[in-house]
């Protein structure tokens, strides 16, 4: 792994870290203040938005307050919606009230402010009444260019929600997906505060968030570094840096296949998290498919696009 690799990479796990510990927080603050859900427009049948996969996870543009556009990061691992400090500044956006900013591992929480956003587009799509969490994303997004916030994709729900890697492009359209067949379609605990999905790992059987955040293929509790066969030794990983905490991390090529509906994958990579409870698969593993959420009846369409027919 080059230099500039290690970078792009460092800053996609930044991103999607971050993620994880607002989530809670901002579910636990809609619940605390009633805030209400958002409001989604779509100005056609079937909106679709340009998709950038410039940092290993899918990002979009959007405008807030007619003033934009600015790139958005598009989380299906996230359960809230964050955007950086410095924009709600530059957008001078009315603040709610306070909160706290925190990862479930257990660091030492940081200040956060509710803040509402009266309108954000994204294409012919416009989410209104928008509540999301800001706080200091400094040591986050430090790249010229870098995303200012988070989308999650919760905040479509009720939308057919697809991301179509190979075409690089996000769509929302009315529907629903047909009933799961364990193959292209798999239903997801409507319990679960992420969508998750069963995959096999090397005869194992897992659930995972499915997280287009994380620009890695599969990540699983260090746990099962002694469960599952390897091809080789675990060798050492950069340190993911958690707002509040450092994570150790391991990987190495898994010898086996990892099953994922009908699609496989033989001796991927694996990546081995001390802090996490829950296996993760990302847009490494994502990036060959287009993904579709139906979060009424909480299904899951993984589509694997040809070479040929993807732009």
């Amino acid at each position: 792994m080059n230099l500039r690799r290690k970078t792009v990479c460092g800053l996609v796990v930044l991103i999607t870290l971050m993620l994880a510990l607002i989530t809670l927080a901002v579910a636990q603050i809609h619940q605390k203040m009633s805030l209400p859900p958002p409001t989604v427009e779509l100005k056609a049948p079937l909106v679709v938005v340009p998709m950038n996969l410039r940092f290993g996870h899918p990002s979009v543009q959007v405008s807030i307050d007619g003033k934009g556009p600015f790139p958005f990061v598009i989380d299906t691992g996230a359960e809230g919606s964050v955007i950086s400090d410095s924009l709600v500044s530059d957008l001078n956006l009315e603040i709610k009230g306070e909160a706290m900013v925190g990862s479930p591992s257990g660091g030492k929480p940081l200040p956060g402010k509710i803040v509402q956003i009266r309108r954000l587009d994204l294409g012919e799509a416009s989410v209104l009444n928008f509540f999301v969490v800001a706080f200091d994303a400094s040591n986050v997004f430090r790249q010229g260019g870098s995303p200012r916030g988070v989308l999650s994709a919760k905040a479509f729900s009720g939308y057919l929600f697809t991301l179509n890697y190979p075409k690089k492009r996000m769509e929302l359209r009315v529907g629903e997906l047909p009933p799961a067949d364990n193959t292209e379609i798999l239903d997801y605990d409507a319990s679960t505060r992420l969508p998750d999905v069963p995959v096999r790992v090397a005869g194992v059987d897992l659930h995972a968030n499915l997280d287009s955040g994380s620009s890695y293929g599969l990540v699983v509790p260090a746990k099962y570094a002694g469960q599952l066969p390897l091809n080789g030794k675990l060798l050492p990983f950069p340190k993911i840096h958690r707002v509040d905490m450092e994570s150790e991390v391991q990987h190495a090529k898994l010898k086996g296949v990892m099953q994922l509906g009908r699609y496989t994958f033989s001796n991927p990579d694996v990546i081995f998290d001390k802090s996490l409870q829950t296996a993760n698969v990302g847009t490494g593993i994502l990036q060959r498919f287009r993904v579709t959420l139906d979060s009424k009846n909480h299904r899951i369409q993984l589509q694997e696009i040809p070479a040929d027919e993807s732009d």
